[in-house]
């Protein structure tokens, strides 16, 4: 579609909207059709010093050996259509972020439909925080995390 003002950014492609610079990353799935490679993306936006990374719908993909110097990483951990609790762990050993929040996890509801995506998120915070130098952040509906 169509929608005035908007900016498209393709993969390894960035834009610098207003001193925000967005880049768009590689994110898809292996082994399903939903999110396919150069069709469905993650973003990198940096401003004010900080990187965030937003993987959106991704497994654990080759290409995130290359994202580097984050600051927040915002991951899938549900399992369908991403990454699972584990492939998420090994995520965060690749990217090394400073802080990692899971995403995508829970009830979620679509239009009339709603389903749960099961995740154990304690064993989540637990293995990163065990397993690298990352914090993990666990936040509930609504919550915010100021990143420092």
């Amino acid at each position: 579609k169509n929608i005035a003002g908007a900016e498209i950014i393709k993969a390894e492609e960035s834009k610098n909207i207003a001193g925000v610079k967005i880049m768009g990353v590689e994110g898809y799935n292996l082994k399903i059709p939903n999110h396919q490679k150069g069709k469905d993306l993650g973003f990198i936006v940096e401003m004010q010093g900080k990187r965030i990374y937003h993987a959106g719908d991704t497994d654990l993909i080759e290409e995130m050996k290359q994202i580097k110097n984050i600051d927040l990483a915002l991951l899938p951990v549900g399992g369908t259509y991403t990454m699972d609790v584990d492939q998420a762990v090994e995520a965060v050993k690749l990217i090394q972020p400073k802080v990692v929040i899971p995403m995508h996890y829970g009830k979620i509801k679509l239009g009339s439909q709603e389903f749960e995506l099961k995740a154990d998120i304690d064993d989540f915070k637990n293995k990163v925080e065990q397993l690298t130098k990352t914090k993990a952040v666990v936040l509930s509906p609504s919550q915010e995390y100021i990143l420092e």
